[in-house]
C-alpha cells in the first residue's frame, strides 16, 4: 500500500481554493501563510501564521524568521515590533503544525495594508525518509477521526486567507508574505508577544475514512470475515463478553439475561450478510444492517457507514489484516464489542417499539437515546460500576428485544422449552429492584415472556 494513501492532506483541508493561490512545496515540507486577524485596528496585536505540513516520513528541523514591515503605509519607520523574530521548529514524521509569531503596531501607525515576510532560512531531515505526500497534497482528511478540539481548531484556521510563496534559486530560502489591513481607531495594549509552534496533526491521529478502508479490505470481508459471522460461532463468545462487560458497568447479569442479550447482539451481527450468505437463517434481511450490498456498490455510490461495529472491525483490519480470519475473537475486543452493543441498542429500540406498540420516538430521537444509553454504560465502566446502568436500561430495550427474537435465534437442535425454568424465575430474581417507577417495565417484560412461552404451549406461571 502506498504511504501517500495514509497521510491526509490537512493543509489542503484548511486552505480552500478561495483562500489559497498555491501551496509552496519545499520537498520536505509544504507551507502557506496568513495573518490572524486579517484586519486589525492600529495599536492592537495580530499574529502571523505559518502552516507547515511535513511531506516525508522522517523527523524534520527548520528555522523560520519574521521580517517586520520597514515602514507603515505613509512611510513612517519603526512602527512594528515583535518579541522574537526567529524560531526553530522540530517536526515528527508526517506532522502538520503551525508557527505563530505575534506582532504589534504602535498607536500612531498609519492605517492601510502592510506586508510581513516569513522566511524559512534552513530545513533538513534528521534521517532518511520517503515522500508521503505529493506536491499537491495527499489523501482526504477524515474529520470524524479527530478530537473535537482539533476539529474546532482546523475550522477556525479555515476562515483565514492564505498565501503561498517562492523559493530562491540562489539561497534556497523560502519566503511567504501575508498581508494585514490596519484600521484607524485603536489604542495601544500590553500583550504577551511570545511566539510558539503548535502541533495540529501527527501520525498518532491517523484515522482513515471507513469507506476508504472498506474498499481496501472488501476482499478480506467477503472471503473471511462475513462467512464466519454465524450464530454457532458467535453466540457463546458474545454472551460471555456481555456478562463481563455489564458487570464492569455495574449491573451483573443473570445467565438468562446474558443469553437474551447475546442473542440480540448476534441477531444484529448476522444481518451483515443475511440474504446473501444465509446459512439457513429464517428471518428476513434488514437493509440498514447488511454489509454485502454496501461492498457490492461502486465506491462513489457508497454512503457513510452507519454500522459502528463494521467501522471498528475495519480499523482493526488496518492494524492487522489477520483479524478477518478470527472474527469470533475480534468481536469480543472491548472497542468492537461496544460498537456492536451501540448498534444493538438502537436496533432493540426499533424492535421493541414495533413488537409492543410503545412509542420510543422518531429514528433520530432513538439514535439520541442510544447514544445516551452508551454514555451511561461507558460511565459505569469508568467509575467501576459506581454510577452506571439500571434494571430499566438493561431490560428496555435489550432483554426485551432478546425475548422478542428469541425463537428466531435458536441454535441447531436447541429447544426453547429447555430454558423454561430460567424464564419462569427471571423477573422474580429481580424482585428486590422493583419500584413504583419501574413497575410498567416489569409488566411489559412479563407480558412478552408469557407471549414467547405460549408459542411453545408453556406460558408464564
Amino acid at each position: 500500500m502506498a504511504k501517500e494513501s495514509l497521510y491526509p492532506d490537512v493543509l489542503g483541508h484548511i486552505t480552500t481554493a478561495e483562500r489559497l493561490a498555491e501551496r509552496l512545496d519545499l520537498g520536505l515540507v509544504q507551507v502557506v501563510a496568513a495573518c490572524l486577524p486579517s484586519v486589525v485596528r492600529v495599536g492592537k496585536s495580530f499574529r502571523t501564521i505559518l502552516l507547515l505540513q511535513s511531506a516525508v516520513d522522517a523527523p524534520v528541523e527548520l528555522v523560520v524568521t519574521l521580517g517586520l514591515p520597514a515602514v507603515d503605509s505613509v512611510g513612517k519607520r519603526g512602527q512594528f515590533s515583535a518579541k522574537m523574530l526567529r524560531i526553530g521548529v522540530g517536526m515528527l514524521a508526517g506532522e502538520v503544525g503551525m508557527v505563530v509569531l505575534p506582532v504589534v503596531s504602535l498607536p500612531d501607525t498609519a492605517p492601510g495594508a502592510v506586508r510581513l515576510t516569513l522566511t524559512i532560512v534552513s530545513i533538513k531531515a534528521l534521517e532518511r525518509g520517503e515522500r508521503v505526500r505529493a506536491p499537491s497534497g495527499g489523501a482526504p482528511l477524515y474529520l470524524d477521526g479527530l478530537r473535537p478540539e482539533t476539529r474546532k481548531t482546523l475550522e477556525n484556521l479555515g476562515k483565514l486567507r492564505y498565501v503561498g510563496g517562492k523559493k530562491s534559486v540562489l539561497t534556497g530560502e523560502a519566503t511567504l508574505q501575508p498581508t494585514v489591513m490596519l484600521e484607524p481607531g485603536g489604542l495601544g495594549e500590553v500583550v504577551d508577544l511570545k511566539p510558539e509552534y503548535r502541533t495540529l496533526w501527527t501520525y498518532a491521529d491517523l484515522r482513515e475514512d471507513p469507506l476508504v478502508l472498506l474498499e481496501r479490505f472488501k476482499d478480506d470481508l467477503t472471503q473471511h470475515a462475513l462467512p464466519s459471522i454465524d450464530r454457532v460461532k458467535m453466540l457463546a463468545p458474545l454472551t460471555e463478553k456481555a456478562q463481563q462487560r455489564f458487570e464492569q458497568a455495574g449491573y451483573p447479569l443473570k445467565p438468562i439475561e446474558a443469553m437474551l442479550i447475546g442473542r440480540a447482539l448476534t441477531n444484529v451481527l448476522e444481518y451483515a450478510c443475511t440474504g446473501q450468505m444465509s446459512y439457513g437463517r429464517t428471518y428476513l434481511p434488514q437493509r440498514d444492517y447488511e454489509v454485502l450490498p454496501i461492498i457490492n456498490q461502486y465506491p462513489h455510490q457508497r454512503q457513510p457507514l452507519r454500522l459502528r461495529w463494521l467501522e471498528a472491525v475495519l480499523n482493526a483490519l488496518a492494524e492487522d489484516v489477520r483479524v478477518a480470519r478470527y472474527m469470533s475473537r475480534a468481536m469480543v475486543r472491548d472497542v468492537i464489542f461496544d460498537a456492536l452493543l451501540h448498534d444493538t441498542v438502537y436496533w432493540a429500540m426499533v424492535t421493541v417499539e414495533v413488537a409492543t406498540g410503545i412509542e420510543l420516538g422518531t429514528s433520530e430521537e432513538m439514535a439520541v437515546l442510544a447514544q445516551q444509553w452508551m454514555t451511561k454504560f461507558q460511565h459505569g465502566i469508568e467509575t467501576d460500576g459506581f454510577e452506571g446502568i439500571s434494571f430499566v436500561d438493561v431490560y428496555v430495550p435489550l432483554v426485551l428485544a432478546g425475548l422478542i427474537v428469541y425463537d428466531e435465534m435458536l441454535l441447531p437442535d436447541e429447544d426453547l422449552r429447555a430454558f423454561n425454568p430460567q424464564f419462569q424465575v427471571m423477573l422474580r430474581e429481580r424482585a428486590d429492584e422493583r419500584t413504583d417507577d419501574n413497575e410498567p417495565v416489569f409488566a411489559l417484560v412479563s407480558a412478552q415472556l408469557d407471549k414467547t412461552l405460549r408459542k411453545y404451549g408453556l406460558g408464564l406461571l
